[in-house]
């Protein structure tokens, strides 16, 4: 074999040596050193660059392209440390191509990236001052700002603010606007002509925006406060005149500024409520005279109408008005919604102050004074809805109170179904049944439940001999209509000023004399029968032929007599139950309904009398048959 000589064997040891460093850099386990590209920038920019890694922070060296090394900490703007990644942040970075230095150390991997550094914009510091100069009408405003922002350029806009009791903005205004640089103050000077009288809070804004377009902004409001007052004329009183109607919770607003003397184009509307300036309107105009309607809660305080305008050669013109929405005298009006009088009256306290005002009904006005505590009355038409309305003026302002009333003279009808003045009954208890329109009825002041048709039904106690039930209707006007009905219990009826008992036999005694008829009629009938037979040479015993034909006529006579009187109770029953006595109530008198009522236990009294009677001849007829078969067959016998 060919001897490899020492020359050669340490050739092979180098390329060995290299194949492995080789194999080393392209596998990235064990280098610990190396360059690379980082980024081409086209700009100069704000940079941040973001290297990541798995177990130790590793050492990283950027190299920017006019040869500066970016190493220390005090070489960046700001060094973050984040979980496994610290971010470098580096202002107006050069534009051209950066590489990065770096040392793995014991990582496995690590990653840079780079991104567009977007800087927070912050206000440090910010003031101003007012002070009054000859000639104008508005203070000059003078300050300055203070902002971080690296060293780049900024924007600055200035308004004036008011705010409400929950600290929230309700009025913005601009004031001016400017740009500045960075890293120092930044003075401002203007005149705010463009505020009203008032006192305002000025609100500082910046913002700027990177070569990415990213905006960022910061605000700041200033804690001293701005008075503005010479800068806002007061408009002409009667070009704003208010209808506060207390009653709707409504407020009409009619504004007319033809007869002022400004150069405007616009008129901007504000109502607020309260000590919280609650908005209840906000609205702009374009013409001289407009109206506005709004609605509001009494309970929220006093209201302000406001209309603003910019006069182009006088500064502003403010019309203003604040109002308690609440009548400005003591007022009421005492006559009910619903009445059966024909005045309506107004009960008022005026103080010591007199105040204009006038009276409305329908279409009739009256004008009148309100002065001192007194009453003033209207007359009201009968029968018709009248519209009543109360102002009282206080200034430019006119108070409304209205009131809708009916005034209803008909009393309300009771019909009581069959009732006259003076009835009888045998019963405990007496049934009405009627119907009303009223709305409220009562029976000798016990209230009486109606139905929603106005039907009604009531029972009342017979507790005494005679007694009379008094039943009242009376509607929301106040109207009343009673009516009286006297009941007497049958038996104690007045006679001549007596009292006569009514023995209450008359059914009874009827029953038995077509009975006792009908019997004779039957017994005489026999007898001719009986004589007939003798002619004839027939055997026949007259007597108790006679005896036993009366007897049986007498039971068919109570049989029958029994089964129509029982007849008439069911018929009877029947017309007084349900809707058949709703009608006999409407049809018949009272004293007759209470009539048919007796008359119908009167039959169920007189049925069970005359099915006894029967049923007593029955048994005797039973037992005279025994009795004599028992004595013919001892006959035979002996």
């Amino acid at each position: 074999m060919k001897q490899v000589s020492v020359k050669n064997r340490i050739l092979l040891k180098v390329l060995a040596v290299a194949m492995v460093i080789c194999y080393l850099l392209s596998s990235g386990l064990s280098v610990s050193a190396a360059t690379g590209p980082l980024v081409t920038l086209e700009k100069s920019m704000d940079i941040t660059i973001i290297v990541g890694y798995d177990t130790e922070k590793p050492v990283v060296v950027f190299n920017a392209p006019n040869g500066k090394k970016y190493e220390k900490p005090e070489d960046f703007d700001q060094v973050i440390e984040g979980d496994n990644a610290t971010y470098y942040c580096i202002s107006n970075a050069s534009s051209g191509d950066w590489t990065v230095d770096y040392e793995k150390g014991k990582n496995q991997e690590i990653t840079i990236d780079v991104l567009p550094w977007h800087k927070n914009i912050s206000i440090e510091n910010a003031y101003f001052s007012a002070s009054p100069e000859a000639g104008m009408k508005v203070p000059k405003v003078i300050g300055g700002i203070t902002v971080n922002y690296g060293n780049n350029y900024y924007r600055y806009i200035i308004t004036a603010v008011q705010l409400d009791a929950d600290e929230n903005i309700t009025t913005r205004i601009k004031l001016c606007d400017g740009s500045g640089s960075a890293g120092g103050e930044e003075n401002f000077a203007f005149y705010p002509e463009m505020l009203m009288d008032g006192d305002y809070r000025l609100m500082v804004e910046v913002y700027g925006e990177d070569g990415t377009g990213v905006e960022v902004r910061d605000s700041m409001l200033l804690e001293n406060t701005l008075s503005i007052s010479g800068n806002t004329a007061a408009g002409k009183d009667e070009c704003l005149s208010i209808e506060c109607n207390v009653t709707d919770g409504t407020v009409d607003i009619h504004f007319d500024a033809s007869a002022q003397e400004c150069n405007c184009d616009e008129f901007a509307l504000m109502i607020v409520q309260g000590d919280a300036k609650q908005y209840l309107a906000a609205q702009s105009y374009y013409d001289r005279v407009f109206d506005d309607h709004i609605l509001f809660d009494p309970a929220d305080g006093d209201i302000t109408v406001q209309i603003n305008a910019k006069d182009r050669d006088a500064g502003f013109i403010s019309w203003s008005k604040t109002f308690k929405p609440e009548l400005p005298i003591s007022l009421e009006i005492e006559t009910a919604e619903i009445t059966n009088g024909q005045n309506a009256v107004i009960k008022f306290d005026a103080g010591s102050s007199e105040y204009p005002g006038r009276i409305i009904l329908n279409e009739a006005q009256t004008e009148i004074v309100w002065r001192g505590s007194s009453t003033a009355q209207v007359s009201l038409e009968s029968m018709a809805t009248n519209d009543l309305t109360i102002q009282v003026e206080d200034g430019n302002v006119c108070y409304t109170e209205t009131k809708v009333i009916s005034v209803d003279t008909m009393p309300p009808y009771i019909d009581i179904y069959g009732a006259t003045d003076s009835m009888v009954t045998s019963e405990s208890t007496v049934r009405f049944a009627g119907k009303t329109d009223a709305g409220e009825l009562s029976c000798n002041g016990e209230k009486i439940a109606c139905e929603a048709d106005g039907s009604f039904s009531y029972i009342g106690k017979m507790d005494e001999d005679e007694k009379t039930f008094t039943f009242e209707a009376s509607d929301s006007a106040g109207n009343i209509t009673a009516r009286s009905i006297h009941v007497t219990k049958k038996g104690l009826v007045k006679t001549n000023g007596t009292r006569k008992k009514d023995n209450g036999i008359k059914p009874l005694l009827f029953t038995i004399g077509i009975s006792m008829f009908l019997a004779l009629f039957t017994a005489g009938l026999t007898t001719l029968l009986m004589k007939r037979n003798e002619k004839k040479g027939r055997a026949v015993k007259t007597v108790p032929t006679v005896i036993f034909s009366f007897a049986v006529s007498m039971i068919c006579c109570f049989i029958g007599a029994g089964i129509w009187q029982l007849i008439m109770h069911f018929k009877a029953g029947k017309d007084l139950s349900g809707s058949s006595f709703i009608d006999l109530l409407k049809k018949t008198p009272l004293s007759e309904v209470a009539s048919k009522i007796d008359e119908k236990k009167e039959y169920l009294a007189s049925s069970i009398i005359s099915f006894s009677a029967a049923a007593v001849l029955i048994i005797i007829l039973v037992i005279v048959s025994i009795i004599k078969k028992k004595a013919a067959k001892k006959t035979v016998q002996a």
